[in-house]
């Protein structure tokens, strides 16, 4: 959870295009977009989630949860392989959609899933997906990811403003420095995903570094 609250972040942006105080209704917008961005962008824990649900048996369509924003992965438990996805287009050409049976495919259209075949009967099917998280809709909220990202917000409303301002040089600066951020702390969360590779791969100094030795 951040630390800043949405007033501590936008008095930032305004401290930062000279304390103007005409452009507040602005300030709050951009706090609100950037913190936004993020969410949608970036694979956090915060915005992780996983639920299941039970198929009924020959009905193909279900309604996600209100918080869905795009999927992960889908999978029958009662079966082996994850379900793999169909785009709208090869779904339409499956020439029989009447078949039924565990479903192996799912196709994701609106805030509804459709699985391929239609169940036969009731299968528990896992979602892991990225969720919306709540906007910081009041004065005093807060962020639900990590306080590392204050700062990061602060910069991506920052240059919002500056591209609104009509500041198009020094928008592009400024979002240069927040695209640089963002890589830093996600090349640091990237840290925990060494041990899901199959093989490391080894790391060398420069060469004046082991000539010396």
């Amino acid at each position: 959870m951040g630390i800043l609250t949405r007033t501590q972040m936008e008095s930032h942006v305004t401290m930062r295009i000279g304390g103007r105080t005409d452009m507040a209704s602005f300030v709050t917008d951009s706090i609100k977009m950037a913190y936004d961005a993020i969410v949608a962008g970036v694979l956090l824990p915060e915005n992780q989630e996983t639920a299941s649900m039970n198929t009924v048996g020959d009905n193909p369509t279900y309604t996600l949860p209100t918080d869905f924003m795009y999927p992960v992965s889908f999978r029958n438990l009662n079966e082996e392989d994850p379900l793999q996805q169909l785009n709208p287009k090869r779904y339409d050409e499956i020439k029989n959609l009447t078949q039924t049976g565990p479903p192996t495919h799912y196709m994701w259209w609106r805030n509804q899933l459709t699985l391929f075949p239609t169940p036969d009967t009731t299968y528990t099917v896992q979602l892991r997906y990225v969720k919306r998280l709540p906007e910081l809709s009041a004065s005093t909220s807060v962020t639900l990811i990590p306080r590392e990202w204050d700062e990061i917000i602060i910069q991506g409303g920052f240059y919002r403003m500056l591209s609104w301002l009509d500041q198009g040089d020094l928008s592009l600066k400024e979002e240069a420095k927040y695209t640089k951020m963002v890589s830093g702390i996600m090349n640091r969360l990237g840290l925990g995903k060494v041990d899901t590779m199959d093989v490391a791969t080894p790391q060398l100094g420069a060469p004046t570094a082991w000539r010396q030795r």
